[in-house]
């Protein structure tokens, strides 16, 4: 589920910050994976039967004599906090004050008033005033006892109680009972929520509606290296992973920008996508990361030689790709991609094709062979008696691979435009077609022009007026339901531009989605211009992937109008995936 806000208080926050500002280093030794949610843990909610505000539970902050490194915990850890035992009793260090104390009740008027005093004499509650706490907490249930440190553990069951020797009668029966409201388990995990929350809603949001904004320079540099600090205390298991995956980079020339592909990616709008993510960089142990700031587009740069300057033409560099054959993920166009107002997205683009390619053992993407079944529609084409060209379809249910899907998707358009264009068109060329000829026409540039991988070129062949006009005519209108939303690339421009061979859309080069001249299987002749490639599944796949697990809706919502039957598709494959 998407991450939600908690409200913390302040008293809590600032205990849980401490950990990174303080820079505590947390004694790990031990993980308590037991599952008993009764284990007291660093942050704890106390209440005092006799107070009139909580506390929380804190552990004594230790200096390692070799190191002068800070640190807290006994070596026992529950969701990265320390976990508590029987002589985290000390007032002041472990324990601080419940505000006022009801056990001046028992005093008379005049004692109160004078305890009273005392306490703002020494700029103290009355609690801090008169407390005696006793040594160690005491339990009351045995199930809950394990060895944490030299000393027994302390639960939601375990007490500790305080005799104040401030106040004299009653003395006997003068005692406040210390226990815990909340073991505190879940403390770290509802900060990093609440962080995700503000980040995806408050900053990246934002950035995208926002000309000019970006999400990184509002979510400042110390909130990222605070959020990562304790996110790595939370999920150690994680964080190893993504550090094995950018092993190479980690503490190269673009650190910073690692540093941010990482905070990113624990910043996914839903946790089980960092989850997957991690799990893969877990157990795909060759997967690496490469970083460079090659261009992936052509330069031009003035270079003067014996005073003649000439302008010289730098060929582009390789843009940024995973590998699946060598296990690598490339970042280029560093310094560009991270003036996007969505800053680096592409990183989970690649993602997608990694996990595409690493969530089965067939060493092939899945999204090439994955098979849904959903209502297609298929579209026909009819003439009627006032002239006009009518769209149809009916309905069946079928199985079809997303490639197939997409290419019924786009056919669907195509004859729903189309129809639309020669019965609207003021072009007196197509107006003086009989609705046979402009049934003919129209059959021919949608199945032998968008249709075929070749029909970019077979089209500049096309000498005749009518079709020329009917054709432009369809990519005009096309590309109107293909327009983006706050300049956010949606996947169909893409899909569409792969299905039509780059004559509606944009997004990848002809020879990315279909063979071409310079092809080294067209020169051989095991190939033809125009045979396709069968890239758009998994193009279609990681554009998903990449708005999806953002959280950017506007890369995804405007296909559904376009790639009705696609978008359910890639729905079905990640939540398959994702498990």
């Amino acid at each position: 589920m998407p991450a939600t806000q908690t409200i913390i208080d302040v008293d809590l926050q600032n205990l849980l910050t401490a950990i990174y500002t303080q820079n505590y280093l947390i004694d790990q030794t031990y993980i308590n994976q037991s599952g008993n949610s009764n284990f007291l843990v660093y942050s704890a909610k106390l209440e005092c039967t006799q107070g009139n505000k909580p506390t929380y539970l804190k552990l004594e902050e230790k200096t390692d004599t070799h190191t002068n490194q800070k640190y807290i915990g006994h070596g026992v850890t529950i969701n990265g906090l320390p976990q508590a035992n029987r002589s985290d009793a000390k007032p002041g260090v472990n324990i601080d004050e419940f505000g006022d104390c009801e056990l001046l009740r028992y005093e008379d008027v005049l004692d109160q008033q004078i305890i009273r005093a005392a306490a703002v004499a020494g700029n103290m509650s009355v609690c801090a005033y008169v407390r005696n706490l006793e040594d160690q907490w005491q339990y009351f249930d045995e199930y809950d006892l394990v060895l944490v440190g030299e000393e027994y553990s302390i639960s939601k069951k375990s007490a500790l109680f305080c005799s104040p020797t401030q106040i004299s009668a009653y003395q006997g029966n003068a005692t406040g009972e210390i226990r815990a409201v909340d073991s505190g388990q879940m403390n770290l995990y509802t900060l990093l929520q609440n962080y995700r929350y503000d980040y995806n809603n408050n900053h990246l949001q934002p950035s995208i509606t926002k000309s000019g904004s970006n999400a990184l320079t509002t979510f400042t540099q110390p909130m990222i290296d605070e959020y990562l600090y304790l996110y790595e205390i939370y999920y150690p298991d994680r964080v190893r992973a993504f550090n094995h995956f950018a092993r190479k980079e980690i503490n190269g020339q673009f650190s910073a920008e690692v540093k941010i592909f990482q905070f990113m990616t624990y910043m996914l709008v839903e946790d089980k996508y960092t989850k997957k993510i991690t799990e893969i960089m877990s157990k795909k142990r060759s997967f690496y990361l490469e970083v460079n700031n090659h261009s992936s587009q052509n330069t031009v740069a003035p270079v003067t030689v014996g005073g003649v300057t000439t302008n010289v033409i730098t060929a582009k560099g390789e843009p940024s790709n995973f590998n699946s054959a060598a296990n690598r993920l490339t970042m280029t166009d560093i310094v560009v991609q991270s003036g996007y107002s969505i800053p680096y997205h592409v990183f989970f683009h690649e993602l997608g094709h990694a996990v595409d390619y690493y969530i089965t053992s067939k060493k092939k993407f899945y999204s090439e062979i994955f098979v849904c079944e959903l209502q297609e529609k298929l579209p026909s084409l009819s003439a009627n008696a006032i002239n006009m060209i009518v769209y149809s379809f009916t309905t069946i249910k079928a199985k079809k691979t997303i490639q197939d899907w997409a290419t019924s998707d786009v056919e669907n358009l195509l004859y729903r435009v189309g129809a639309d264009e020669v019965n609207t068109s003021v072009d007196p060329v197509v107006t003086a077609l009989s609705s046979g000829d402009k049934l003919s026409i129209l059959t021919v540039v949608i199945n032998d022009y968008f249709l075929r991988g070749d029909g970019m070129y077979t089209i500049t062949t096309v000498t005749d007026a009518a079709t020329l006009s009917i054709y432009n005519g369809i990519v005009a209108k096309a590309s109107v339901e293909l327009q983006n939303q706050h300049n956010i690339a949606n996947i169909a421009g893409d899909i569409y531009q792969g299905t039509t061979g780059n004559q509606i859309g944009t997004g990848h080069s002809f020879d990315y989605w279909y063979y071409d001249t310079n092809d080294n299987e067209v020169v051989k002749g095991t190939k033809k211009v125009g045979d396709r490639k069968n890239e758009i599944s998994k193009e279609a796949f990681a554009g998903f992937f990449e708005y999806k697990v953002m959280g950017v809706s506007y890369g995804i919502t405007p296909a559904r109008k376009t790639l009705p039957n696609t978008i359910a598709a890639l729905e079905a494959l990640m939540k398959e995936m994702m498990g």
